[in-house]
């Protein structure tokens, strides 16, 4: 078919120079595979979000467990209920606690 648009009911619609178009739920029951970009303007929900590349949010991110083999960084405070390294710890300002021990 040589056709420049294609109009799949009014949810769905084909442009061979901008791509498709959906107004509504996508649902797949297979892979939906993208060689370009991808936009969502909503929530995107799944069991697993896998990237070999960047991961950007402008929001607050949410999870269980974050896990990094390279750095992890924060321009605000971190707040946890322990925090255990093998490394060094630098501060360039005042530590405060009930307990601080140390060797040096």
């Amino acid at each position: 078919m040589n056709a420049s648009a294609i109009q799949f009911g009014q949810r769905l619609n084909f442009n061979s120079t901008n791509g498709i178009y959906v107004t509504g739920n996508t649902n797949a029951q297979s892979n939906v595979l993208v060689s370009g970009y991808t936009s969502v303007a909503g929530n995107v929900t799944g069991g697993n979000l896998l990237t070999g590349g960047l991961v950007s949010s402008t929001g607050t991110v949410t999870g269980g467990n974050l896990a990094t083999a390279g750095t992890a960084s924060a321009a605000g405070n971190v707040t946890g209920g322990n925090l255990i390294t093998g490394g060094l710890i630098t501060a360039t300002g005042a530590i405060s606690g009930g307990s601080l021990a140390t060797a040096g």
